[in-house]
C-alpha cells in the first residue's frame, strides 16, 4: 500500500483520495512508494534501494487530464474549475478536482506568484522583460502583450502554472500531435537532469500507459526523480523558480550569427529536437544537441530552433551541429571552409551568451533599492543563475583551444 507522510491531516486525506482515484481509474502504483509533503513541497520516495530501472508508476489514458478539455479560473489565490467539455467527466473530473484541492491546500498559486518570474510581469513589467530577454518563447510574448488586460493576464498566469505541471503527450505511437496533459501523482515527482523522462508504453498489453521508472540520484537515497525535459539553469529558473547547476549544457540566447560570404543563422530558443529517424550516421548520435532547423539557400538563411553549448560530457557537440547546418547552407563548401565558418559561429555564440549574462548581472546590480527589495527573491535567484551560466561558459571545452576541424562527412 502506498504510504502517505505529512504532518497535515487534511493533506494526508487528500493525497489518499488521489491515490485511490488513480487506482480506481486503472492506474498502477508500486506499493512500495511513499508520497511526502514536507517543508512546503511534495516528493515521491521508494521504500527500497533496488535497481533504478524498475517501473514505479503507470497511468492509462483515463488517468491523464488533457488541458484543452477544461478551463480554470482564480478566486484570489485559489484555483478552480470554471468549465469543462462533456467528455471530460466522471473519473477524470474527480481527479482534477482533488488535484486542485491539493494545490489550494498547499498554496501553490500564491507560491508561484512569489517565486516564478512570470509572476512579476504585472507588478514590474520592465524587470520581467529584462529577466526573460534570453528566451523568445511564445508564452512570454503573449504574457507581455497581456500586461494591461487583467482577465487575459490571469488566464496566462494559469497557463504558466499548468506549463510546470504538464507534458505534451501523443494519443498513440503514430501520432505527431501532442496534447498537454496533467499527470496525477507523476506531477509530484521532482526534476533531475539525469533522470529518465516520461515514457509512453504503446504495446497492446500496456494500453498506451504513461510510465515512470525509478531513479534515485544517489544509491543510498530514497527520493525518486523524473526528467521534466532538457533544461539549463535559465530554463529551470524561468519556468520552475529554482536554480539547478547540475546541467550538461547551456541553451544559447536568441541571436543572429553572421557568416560573411555564406549567410546568416537565426537562433531561437525553442525545444523542438530534430526527428531521429533516417539521420545520416555522422550526426545520428547527437541526440538532444541536434535542433530542428530550416534552410533557405536562396536567401542564405538558416532558422535554427536552438543551440546547446555543451560541457565536457559532449565536447564536440556544438561544433558538429554548426558544421552540419553550415554544410546544409552550401553543400559545395570544402571542409577547410566549413571549419572556418564553424570557428566564426562558435566565437559569436560564446561571446553573445557571455555578454548577455554579464549585462544581466550589471543590470540587476544597479537596480534601485526599492525594486531590489520588492523582488528580492527573483533578483537574487537571477544573479545566482547568471553566475552559474557564466561559470559553465568559462568551462566550455574549447575556450582558448585550437580551431575546429571538420571532415567532409556531413552529407
Amino acid at each position: 500500500m502506498v504510504q502517505i507522510i505529512s504532518d497535515r491531516s487534511e493533506l494526508k486525506h487528500s493525497l489518499r483520495k488521489l491515490v485511490t482515484l488513480v487506482q480506481k481509474n486503472g492506474g498502477w502504483l508500486d506499493e512500495r512508494l511513499i508520497i511526502r509533503y514536507e517543508r512546503g513541497g511534495f516528493s515521491v520516495h521508494s521504500k527500497t534501494n533496488g535497481a533504478n530501472s524498475n517501473w514505479i508508476i503507470k497511468l492509462p489514458p483515463a488517468c491523464l487530464l488533457p488541458t484543452d478539455q477544461f478551463q480554470l479560473s482564480l478566486a484570489g489565490d485559489d484555483i478552480r474549475v470554471e468549465s469543462h467539455t462533456s467528455e471530460f467527466s466522471g473519473g477524470r473530473l474527480d481527479l482534477l478536482e482533488i488535484m486542485l484541492e491539493l494545490w489550494n491546500q498547499t498554496g501553490k498559486i500564491a507560491a508561484q506568484k512569489k517565486t516564478a518570474f512570470w509572476g512579476i510581469s504585472e507588478s514590474d513589467p520592465d524587470l520581467f522583460r529584462r529577466l526573460a530577454a534570453g528566451r523568445n518563447t511564445q508564452f512570454y510574448a503573449k504574457l507581455e502583450d497581456s500586461l494591461y488586460s487583467k482577465d487575459q493576464h490571469e488566464r496566462l498566469l494559469i497557463k504558466g502554472f499548468l506549463m510546470t505541471r504538464t507534458s505534451g503527450l501523443a494519443s498513440n505511437i503514430s501520432s505527431s500531435e501532442r496534447t498537454q496533459m496533467l499527470m496525477p501523482i507523476i506531477e509530484l515527482l521532482n526534476h533531475h537532469p539525469l533522470a529518465p523522462p516520461y515514457t509512453y508504453l504503446f504495446s497492446q498489453n500496456e494500453k498506451n500507459q504513461l510510465a515512470i521508472k525509478k531513479f534515485c540520484a544517489l544509491p543510498q537515497t530514497t527520493e525518486c526523480f523524473v526528467r521534466y525535459g532538457y533544461y539549463d539553469a535559465y530554463d529551470l529558473l524561468l519556468n520552475y523558480g529554482y536554480i539547478e547547476s547540475n546541467t550538461f549544457f547551456i541553451r544559447s540566447i536568441p541571436m543572429e550569427i553572421s557568416l560573411p560570404g555564406l549567410g546568416t543563422m537565426k537562433v531561437y530558443t525553442s525545444t523542438g529536437q530534430m526527428g531521429h529517424k533516417n539521420l545520416p550516421p555522422q550526426i545520428a548520435d547527437l541526440g538532444v544537441f541536434l535542433p530542428q532547423f530550416f534552410i533557405n539557400r536562396d536567401a542564405g538563411v538558416a532558422d535554427v530552433g536552438y543551440l546547446l553549448i555543451p560541457q565536457d560530457t559532449a565536447p564536440h557537440a556544438l561544433r558538429r551541429v554548426l558544421g552540419f547546418i553550415i554544410y546544409q547552407l552550401d553543400p559545395k563548401l570544402p571542409a577547410i571552409k566549413i571549419s572556418e565558418f564553424v570557428e566564426m559561429a562558435e566565437k559569436q555564440v560564446l561571446a553573445e551568451n557571455t555578454r548577455f549574462y554579464r549585462d544581466l548581472l550589471e543590470h540587476l546590480h544597479h537596480l534601485d533599492s526599492a525594486r531590489k527589495s520588492r523582488h528580492a527573491l527573483q533578483v537574487q535567484s537571477a544573479m545566482e543563475m547568471a553566475n552559474v551560466q557564466l561559470s559553465k561558459l568559462a568551462k566550455y571545452p574549447f575556450i582558448g583551444k585550437d580551431s575546429p576541424t571538420v571532415t567532409r562527412t556531413l552529407s
